[in-house]
């Protein structure tokens, strides 16, 4: 199906516009399969928006000891269940 949407169709695409095809059951067709569109966003209501994000307080705190520790854990289980 790649030629019903070309390369050079996506290539010429602008930042936030897509192209797509949709398949359709025999029971239940879909006259119009190939889409071509472009998301608009409302900037001004998403910038209201973002403004009021609260950063996420952290659960606990990760180094690589605690990382290394539980990879190495996860291997001696595997190994473990293999013999």
């Amino acid at each position: 199906m790649e030629s019903a949407v070309p390369p050079s169709k996506i290539s010429a695409l602008s930042s936030r516009e897509f192209v797509g095809i949709t398949a359709d059951n025999p029971d239940c067709k879909i006259e119009l399969k190939t889409f071509h569109s472009e998301i608009i966003n409302d900037h001004d209501a998403l910038k209201k928006e973002q403004d009021t994000y609260q950063e996420i307080a952290p659960i606990r705190k990760i180094d690589n000891t605690i990382i290394q520790g539980n990879y190495l854990q996860i291997k001696q289980d595997i190994q473990n269940i293999i013999n």
